[in-house]
């Protein structure tokens, strides 16, 4: 069940810091954005299992990011649904192109949701990246 509101906002930051900060040793894990996107916060029964967000930026784009499924309840199609949910948000909005930044590890699950890779890959702190897109009908 997706929900909503500042319980739901507050379960998203605290997962992202389980997955980014604590697993994965990133240092900067939130930032302005966070303020003005919409996240979406994906509960198995009273626990949140999985994050993630979208936002239009200044130029009119659409990016998504910070998708985080909880260790234990990987591989279970959650990142799925968190991806179709982020899509539709952004299609209510106008987008025609999604973008987003991989971590290297999750290219394949990316490529599944439709996403393309696009340029060099790149270090975003310690973990390479590589950019992707999705165009929308």
């Amino acid at each position: 069940m997706i929900r909503q509101g500042k319980q739901a906002f507050d379960d998203a930051m605290a997962l992202r810091q389980e997955v980014f900060v604590d697993e994965q040793g990133f240092v900067d894990e939130f930032d302005a954005f966070d303020a003005i996107a919409y996240h979406v916060t994906l509960y198995k029964e009273a626990v949140c299992v999985g994050v993630g967000r979208v936002y239009q930026d200044s130029d009119g784009s659409f990016h998504l990011g910070r998708i985080a499924i909880k260790k234990e309840e990987r591989h279970k199609g959650y990142g799925r649904i968190i991806m179709d949910e982020l899509e539709q948000l952004a299609r209510r909005q106008g987008a025609k192109k999604l973008a987003l930044s991989s971590q290297v590890q999750a290219l394949k699950f990316y490529e599944r949701c439709g996403y393309q890779a696009v340029g060099p890959r790149h270090m975003e702190q310690h973990c390479p990246h590589q950019n992707m897109i999705k165009l929308l009908d």
